[in-house]
């Protein structure tokens, strides 16, 4: 079941996956809850899990990345219309997002991953990789 906001699991800076940690459970959670709700990426928080995993359906990427984290962006911002599975009945936010960002991380057997994402595939990085920090689509709608 997908976490709903308010819950404070929602707000929290997620922990790292540490090498060899048994994350398989975490993964078919997360799998089976966005395969049935129409997402194109969830956030191990949203399952309930405070640790740094996420899986994307984007054209730049499809699957889990462990421990991501964005190490270069464009700089070049554009307006991205978002809605989100832990937000469901609510509308759509505007959020200003890079439209070009790189991502490394880990795919689950361990291998590096270095992702190069452009538009759309950025915003569904960045999106997911705020839930990680804690950020959520109320925090924009403030910004």
């Amino acid at each position: 079941m997908i976490l709903q906001a308010p819950n404070k699991l929602l707000n929290t800076v997620c922990l790292p996956v540490t090498p060899n940690e048994d994350i398989s459970s975490i993964t078919k959670t997360m799998l089976r809850d966005v395969m049935g709700s129409n997402g194109c990426g969830i956030a191990a928080p949203q399952v309930g899990v405070s640790k740094r995993i996420i899986w994307v359906c984007c054209s730049a990427f499809t699957g889990f990345v462990i421990n991501p984290d964005i190490v270069k962006m464009s700089g070049i911002l554009k307006k991205s219309r978002e809605g989100c599975l832990s937000l469901k009945g609510r509308k759509l936010v505007n959020v200003m997002r890079d439209r070009k960002i790189n991502v490394i991380g880990f795919d689950t057997d361990g291998n590096p991953l270095d992702i190069e994402a452009k538009n759309q595939s950025a915003f569904v990085f960045q999106h997911e990789i705020d839930h990680l920090n804690g950020i959520t689509l109320i925090n924009h709608e403030r910004d």
